[in-house]
């Protein structure tokens, strides 16, 4: 948990406005960091809200939170429980949200199309809401948002006009590389092609990690994710599939030394006690490592300075 400082209204009001800093449209961020500054900084904010109902902005900065982590959640997949990880029912956390979209036709529209499957999308385009536009193609790809909560990719017509694809996506990326390896025909050369393929197929495996971000495990369960993870990660051809898999072992490998940590023990021994496992020096070594790595690009930054501190303190062999 955040402490100290930034436990105070001032705090939050200047360091946790996150609106401006949504960068939706790159296909490259690491999304756990901007997830769980989201869910940390929404925390702090509704126990100030508990204790000043009164206060306005703080009550404007915790519908924000909740809009863009409702909005994160969905953009990258990921299943979001928020009565565990807030204490907020769902349609409490969709009201929050709801307060902050009002402020935007777009974003109103968005939430609409999350909690009203099935709804129109009038005055916005025949099929879809545009929500990022990439300009790095031949073609500028639009990435936009269907009345069944799909994302799916498409062009500008001749006409001026969204000429949308017909494949729907669970997520902001599936629809990203899918547009990527249409593109990669453009090229005659095709050298590209194999890249967005792989990219393709890859993606498709993490986004099962992806959904189930914030399942928990036992400690041999933990572990044994790991080791698939890292068994995955070799495995991937395209730059895009290796950085998930990395991502994905690095938060594995936090949950790892956050359990030796809350045991008092070592990553070795926690490791020892699940059973006969190879080269258990080298995986611990590798677990502390993918573990700060995690620190560094997955988590708030106000929490990164204990979080540092955790893992200098875990008792070593």
């Amino acid at each position: 948990m955040i402490t100290g400082h930034e436990d105070t209204i001032s705090w939050h009001l200047t360091h946790s406005r996150l609106d401006h800093q949504a960068s939706y449209g790159n296909a490259h961020e690491n999304w756990r960091a901007r997830l769980d500054t989201l869910i940390e900084r929404l925390r702090g904010v509704l126990a100030l809200d508990a204790a000043r109902t009164d206060c306005e902005d703080i009550i404007a900065l915790r519908d924000e939170l909740a809009f863009h982590l409702v909005k994160t959640a969905h953009w990258w997949g990921v299943d979001l429980f928020p009565q565990v990880l807030l204490g907020l029912s769902r349609e409490t956390l969709t009201a929050y949200a709801r307060h902050h979209a009002g402020r935007s036709d777009t974003d109103e529209t968005f939430l609409d199309l999350l909690t009203e499957p099935g709804r129109t999308i009038a005055g916005i385009t025949p099929s879809a809401l545009v929500l990022t536009r990439d300009d790095t193609t031949r073609h500028p790809i639009l990435i936009g948002l269907d009345e069944r909560r799909s994302f799916r990719f498409g062009w500008i017509a001749p006409e001026g006009m969204p000429l949308w694809g017909s494949q729907p996506h669970a997520d902001f990326l599936s629809a990203w590389i899918a547009a990527r390896v249409v593109a990669s025909h453009w090229d005659i050369a095709g050298k590209d092609r194999p890249e967005w393929r792989f990219a393709r197929e890859e993606h498709n495996l993490a986004t099962i990690w992806h959904r189930r971000h914030f399942a928990s495990y036992g400690d041999a369960e933990l572990v044994q994710a790991y080791s698939r993870a890292q068994t995955q990660r070799a495995a991937c051809r395209s730059a895009i599939g290796m950085v998930e898999m990395e991502r994905i072992a690095d938060d594995l490998a936090f949950r790892i030394a956050r359990r030796a940590s809350e045991s008092g023990t070592t990553i070795r021994t926690l490791l020892l006690t699940l059973g006969t496992l190879p080269c258990v020096g080298r995986l611990s070594a590798s677990i502390a490592t993918r573990a700060r790595e995690h620190v560094l690009t997955g988590k708030d930054p106000a929490r990164r300075p204990a979080l540092e501190h955790m893992l200098d303190s875990l008792v070593t062999d």
